[in-house]
């Protein structure tokens, strides 16, 4: 995915690098903030890495094609035929 779709206002913020004053800016911001906001940038951003993990995107195919198998799926209420 793209970082626009990665980061938003929970776990960060995007800083263009083309314009230095603005991206000087941006840190200045950054490094001010209560260091309570900045400890759920970092928790939110842990959340995202995690959905992101290919060890847990792998556990999450495994475990949907499991269900597949016994007949289980949101169609018929995760009830076997």
């Amino acid at each position: 995915p793209a970082f626009r779709e990665l980061v938003n206002e929970k776990n960060g913020v995007l800083v263009s690098f083309e314009n230095a004053q603005q991206a000087g800016q941006k840190m200045l911001e950054m490094s001010q903030l209560p260091s309570a906001k900045m400890e759920s940038f970092r928790e939110q951003s842990r959340t995202m890495a995690r959905f992101y993990n290919w060890s847990e995107i792998a556990q999450r195919a495994v475990d949907f094609y499991s269900r597949a198998r016994k007949g289980e799926n949101k169609m018929n209420g995760g009830e076997g035929r």
